[in-house]
């Protein structure tokens, strides 16, 4: 059974120590794209540089938690397993304009979320 249209095109044969796998690389990337948020932020001064790595890795997990399933499938498929545009335009059934301008719109989503987190503002 698929939880959401957007899984469609995933392997249904995957075994569970490749979801453990797949889990832990999720969990990295999860913090590497709360980094480049935090970074992101501490250079326009929206964030105070006194937050610790950990407080955003941990803003950056839940903001990934906070999206729809579509948009966290699309974060997954693109940052977490390092799949290209037009894969995740082929898995997903979008066009790859489509995939683009969903990335955007998402990344500016969790931005907004991140530092409302870190600003104590949610």
């Amino acid at each position: 059974m698929l939880c959401c249209d957007v899984c469609v095109g995933w392997p249904k044969d995957l075994d569970l120590e490749t979801l453990r796998e797949v889990s832990v690389q999720v969990a990295r990337e999860a913090g590497d794209l709360a980094r480049t948020v935090r970074d992101e932020a501490v250079t326009d001064g929206s964030v105070d540089t006194k937050s610790t790595e950990t407080d955003v890795v941990t803003a950056g997990d839940r903001a990934v938690e906070r999206l729809d399933p579509k948009e966290r499938a699309l974060v997954t498929l693109f940052y977490y397993e390092g799949r290209s545009v037009g894969e995740c335009a082929a898995i997903t059934e979008l066009s790859e304009g489509n995939v683009k301008v969903r990335l955007h719109r998402i990344r500016k989503k969790l931005y907004v979320l991140v530092n409302d987190e870190m600003n104590g503002t949610e």
